[in-house]
């Protein structure tokens, strides 16, 4: 293998998670209590939910010590239910049905 095709190929695989997060957070589904995924790297309502969700799990850490290494550097987002607690608390009408790193199935509540 070249120079230049590893290099093709370490760009690629360098995209492929990028890629997978457009993929799984770029879906709307539309009914009330289905999931809402979105891209955080759009304009869209998922970015003011993701800016909510990190927001909420810097909180968490600043009162929690014991809190994950994957919470204290930014890569996990807090417990759900202290992230449900916390939206219920201000009065959002949207929650979070589960996480996985920084991503997060949320959905509309009625």
């Amino acid at each position: 293998m070249s120079l230049r095709n590893g290099a093709l190929l370490a760009f690629c695989l360098a995209l492929m998670p990028a890629s997978l997060l457009i993929y799984f957070f770029h879906r709307d589904l539309t009914s009330a209590q289905s999931p809402t995924f979105h891209h955080y790297g759009h304009a869209t309502e998922g970015d003011g939910r993701f800016k909510e969700l990190t927001a909420l799990t810097r909180a968490y850490v600043a009162k929690h010590p014991t809190a994950s290494a994957a919470m204290r550097d930014g890569t996990a987002l807090a417990p759900l239910a202290y992230l449900n607690q916390e939206l219920e608390l201000k009065g959002e009408k949207w929650r979070v049905r589960d996480t996985d790193g920084l991503m997060a199935n949320t959905y509309n509540i009625i």
